[in-house]
């Protein structure tokens, strides 16, 4: 979530992944037709809820729970979008 313009940090791991899915408000063109990556384009909070159908091993929150709304809902949606064993990892900038 928070996958960033031009979604550096999924570009990043991108060959180690089966499968990512950025999520983000902006996000650039040139991303998409990346291989093993899909984006989805929206606000977070909007996006989120559709995404708990999908089960995932790693859920990235990078940068975004201070744009949130509701960020304890983001939370729990979150929570629930991992796969058993799966990891959460959040990132909030210094003074957050």
């Amino acid at each position: 979530m928070g996958c960033g313009y031009k979604a550096g940090y999924l570009r990043i791991i991108q060959s180690r992944l089966a499968k990512g899915v950025g999520v983000g408000a902006s996000i650039a063109e040139e991303c998409d037709g990346i291989p093993k990556l899909e984006f989805v384009r929206g606000p977070v909070s909007a996006v989120l809820p559709r995404l708990t159908e999908i089960s995932f091993d790693l859920v990235l929150f990078i940068s975004v729970l201070r744009h949130l709304k509701d960020p304890p809902e983001a939370s729990k949606q979150r929570e629930g979008m991992l796969k058993p064993g799966g990891l959460s990892m959040i990132n909030a900038p210094h003074g957050s």
